[in-house]
């Protein structure tokens, strides 16, 4: 799967841009609710490879989430950024 995200990208956006992409509405609730609905969706729909373009713009502490979802869900994820070298540290 392979989406695009927003400037200053935060957790809540990143989730959203996950659960609109695979057609699925947004629901309002927490940053946990939300997270916690985007990974039962990425399960559901069998996703084994995320490819997220221009990570560098996912604010710092948002890269702990996408760690999470690798972690929670054994899935790939990568993004053209990474080959870059322009993720911040």
């Amino acid at each position: 799967m392979y989406i695009q995200i927003p400037q200053e990208c935060g957790a809540k956006d990143l989730f959203k841009a996950i659960i609109e992409h695979l057609k699925y509405q947004m629901t309002k609730g927490t940053v946990a609710e939300i997270r916690d609905r985007m990974l039962r969706v990425l399960t559901s729909c069998g996703v084994e490879m995320l490819i997220i373009d221009e990570a560098d713009r996912l604010k710092p502490k948002t890269f702990a989430e996408v760690r999470d979802i690798f972690d929670k869900l054994n899935i790939a994820l990568t993004s053209p950024a990474f080959e870059r070298d322009r993720i911040p540290s």
